[in-house]
């Protein structure tokens, strides 16, 4: 096998060296081969790595304190302000004002759920899945979320078009919060990069394996072919040349697919530069009939 020692240089400097011996036999007389090898590289790289191990959970430990905080400091003010439209959404208001108070609770409550989700973006890159599998009416969560952002559109003077192929979707099983972020990020992006044009989100129900497609396209600048492989990863920003009014982290397309891959689906991207872009969602989303939840 193999031994580590500590050999002396000449120099009286003492040194790791790992030390081999094997046994043959040849002529009938028995030869002991051995090798000594300096491993003073090989044992300063494995102490770099525990000290990069040890680097590591330190800063994972930090994260997960301040995520506590910041979950706790975040989480008050928001419960008040949607606790607050609630009771306003009681009295009675013009079916416009219903409309606004409706387009700001879905945003709140994304906004509460970006914090959960925050919270649970390791867990999430561990492989863990989510927790909140329900059943709930599939053309109102896209019809909210459109709703929601359609100030943005029409600041940016943009049409936004929802459209369903097949269906109905009235009652299906699976990760509704989830799924509301991902058509969030998704549209919100498609408005952020369009102008005078159309943002249009269709959903098709496969006919297979209880498979939904889900696509947001748009009319706005697309993005060049070299970065439709990157597009995914955290952090990553594209420089398109047009005038952005607000830049963003380059973790909301990260997070989108983190989440579609959790809810058991898939989501690519197709641009030609110039002409739009096309986002597709493939999720597995089994009819239901009310009361009925669909255990995996």
């Amino acid at each position: 096998g193999r031994i580590r020692l500590e050999g002396l240089r000449r120099s009286g400097e003492v040194f790791p060296v790992e030390l081999t011996i094997s046994l043959a036999k040849t002529a009938g007389e028995q030869v002991f081969v051995s090798f000594l090898r300096d491993i003073t590289e090989e044992l300063q790289t494995e102490e770099d790595l525990r000290a990069a191990r040890d680097q590591a959970r330190e800063s994972d430990q930090a994260k997960s304190d301040l995520l506590t905080v910041m979950s706790h400091e975040m989480r008050t003010p928001l419960n008040g302000i949607l606790g607050s439209i609630e009771l306003i959404d009681r009295d009675n208001l013009t079916e416009q004002q219903r409309r606004h108070i409706r387009s700001i609770s879905v945003s709140g409550n994304l906004l509460l759920s970006h914090v959960n989700d925050v919270l649970d973006f390791s867990r999430l890159g561990s492989g863990a899945g989510l927790r909140d599998r329900s059943q709930f009416d599939l053309e109102q969560v896209v019809r909210e979320v459109a709703d929601s952002l359609s100030a943005n559109a029409d600041a940016r003077d943009n049409g936004v078009e929802v459209s369903f192929l097949s269906g109905p979707f009235t009652n299906v099983t699976g990760y509704k919060t989830a799924l509301q972020q991902c058509l969030y990020n998704l549209i919100g992006n498609a408005i952020e990069f369009t102008r005078d044009g159309t943002i249009s989100v269709e959903v098709e129900a496969l006919g297979r394996d209880d498979l939904v497609e889900i696509r947001v396209a748009d009319t706005g600048v697309g993005i060049a072919p070299e970065y439709l492989d990157t597009i995914f990863e955290e952090f990553v920003t594209i420089d398109t040349g047009f005038a952005r009014e607000t830049s963003g982290t380059g973790l909301g397309l990260a997070i989108t697919k983190r989440l579609v891959q959790a809810m058991g689906g898939d989501i690519s991207a197709d641009s030609i530069p110039g002409e739009g872009s096309l986002f597709t969602i493939l999720l597995p989303l089994p009819a239901s009939t009310p009361g009925e939840l669909q255990v995996e």
